[in-house]
C-alpha cells in the first residue's frame, strides 16, 4: 500500500512538472520561435537576441541583424568613424541612424538605420529574449533620401575642388567626397539586402571611377619631402617615404608637405648576458606649405633580442607600427579639418 502512495506522489510530482512546462510554453509568445508571423520577410527584417537583461537581449537583438549584412558589406571602422566626425562638424542630423551597441560578445561594425525593437519576453528562469526588426519599406525610404543628400554633398565636394587652385585644398576636398562617396556604398549595399527596388531607382549625380581618378591626380600634384636626422642607412626615411608614396603623393624637394624630425637607437645595458636592448628616441614633425605644422609625433621605447641588428630592426618595425597608426591618422585628419 505504501509502495502504491509513493508511486502515486511520484506521477503526480511528473504529472504537475510536466504541465507546469506545458503552461510555461504556452505562454511564450509566437515570434519566440517564429518572428514571421509577426513581420513576414517580405516586409521586414527580424532577429532575436537573449541576455540577462532587456537592454542586453535588444543589444543582442541588433548585432544579430546587423549580421545578415555583415557577408555583402564591408564596413571599415576607421571610414565609419572619419565619416561620422566629418558629418557632425557639420551639424547633419544623424537621429534617423541607429549605430549597433557593441558588448563582450557583439562584434559588428554595421550601422543601421530605422532598427527598431518590438516585444522583450522573460521565460520561467529569467532570461530575457527581445525581437530586433527593419521595416523594408519605411527603411528604403529613409535610405534614399539619405544618400540622395549625402550625393548632393559630394557633388559640392567635386566642385569646390575642381575650382580650386590649391593643390592641397583640391586634395583635401577630392578626399572628403571619396570618403563620403565610401559610405555610400555601404548604404548601397545595405539598401540593397533592405529594399532592391529603392536602391535601383537612385540616381547620385556624379560617377564614382571618375571621382577617384580625380583624387588619384590631385594626390599626385602633393608633393613632400623627408629630413630626419641621425638617421643611419635611412631607416627611417624609407619608412616614412613609403607611408607618403602609399598616400598618393609624390616625392619632391620643392615639397609642400616637410617631414622633419630625428631618429637615434643605442644599446643600453639592462643587465641581460642574453638579450641585448637598444633604446629608440623618434621626434617627427609635418609642416605644410604655409608653415603651419600637420602633424607631430614623438615616441620613446626599447627592444631586445640576442643581437643588435635584430633588436634595432624590432624597434623600426614597431616605429613603423606607430607611424601607421598615429602619424597617418593626423595626416589625414589635416586633410579632413580642411573641409570642416
Amino acid at each position: 500500500m505504501k509502495k502504491i502512495s509513493v508511486l502515486l506522489i511520484a506521477f503526480l510530482i511528473v504529472a504537475w512538472v510536466g504541465s507546469s512546462n506545458l503552461e510555461a510554453k504556452s505562454k511564450q509568445p509566437g515570434w519566440l520561435t517564429n518572428p514571421e508571423n509577426k513581420f513576414p520577410s517580405a516586409y521586414y527584417l527580424t532577429a532575436i537576441g537573449e541576455g540577462d537583461s532587456r537592454t542586453q537581449a535588444e543589444n543582442m537583438a541588433a548585432a544579430n541583424i546587423s549580421r545578415i549584412f555583415e557577408s555583402k558589406v564591408m564596413a571599415s571602422e576607421s571610414i565609419q568613424q572619419r565619416y561620422e566626425e566629418m558629418i557632425s562638424s557639420k551639424g547633419a542630423n544623424s537621429s534617423e541612424s541607429t549605430e549597433i551597441i557593441k558588448d563582450v560578445n557583439i562584434s559588428s561594425e554595421q550601422t543601421l538605420m530605422n532598427l527598431k525593437f518590438a516585444d522583450s519576453y522573460t521565460d520561467e528562469v529569467g532570461r530575457v529574449f527581445a525581437l530586433a526588426y527593419i521595416d523594408r519599406m519605411k527603411t528604403g525610404s529613409i535610405y534614399e533620401n539619405r544618400i540622395n543628400e549625402i550625393a548632393t554633398q559630394i557633388v559640392d565636394f567635386i566642385k569646390q575642388g575642381d575650382s580650386s587652385k590649391n593643390y592641397i585644398i583640391s586634395y583635401a576636398y577630392f578626399n572628403a567626397a571619396k570618403l563620403f562617396d565610401e559610405q555610400i556604398k555601404i548604404m548601397m549595399a545595405q539598401l540593397d539586402i533592405i529594399s532592391a527596388t529603392s536602391k535601383d531607382m537612385i540616381e547620385l549625380g556624379y560617377d564614382s571611377n571618375e571621382l577617384t581618378k580625380k583624387l588619384r591626380d590631385a594626390a599626385q600634384e602633393v608633393t613632400f619631402s623627408v629630413d630626419i636626422k641621425n638617421d643611419e642607412e635611412d631607416k627611417m626615411k624609407i619608412v616614412l617615404e613609403e607611408m607618403f608614396t602609399a598616400m598618393g603623393f609624390k616625392l619632391s624637394e620643392n615639397s609642400m608637405l616637410k617631414l622633419v624630425g630625428s631618429a637615434e637607437f643605442a644599446e643600453t645595458d639592462l643587465q641581460r648576458e642574453d638579450y641585448i636592448f637598444v633604446r629608440y628616441d623618434l621626434k617627427l614633425k609635418v609642416i605644410d606649405d604655409r608653415g603651419d605644422v600637420v602633424a607631430v609625433l614623438s615616441q620613446k621605447g626599447r627592444e631586445g633580442h640576442a643581437s643588435f641588428t635584430e633588436a634595432k630592426a624590432r624597434c623600426i618595425r614597431k616605429l613603423e607600427s606607430e607611424i601607421d597608426k598615429k602619424l597617418k591618422r593626423k595626416i589625414i585628419k589635416y586633410f579632413d579639418d580642411i573641409v570642416k
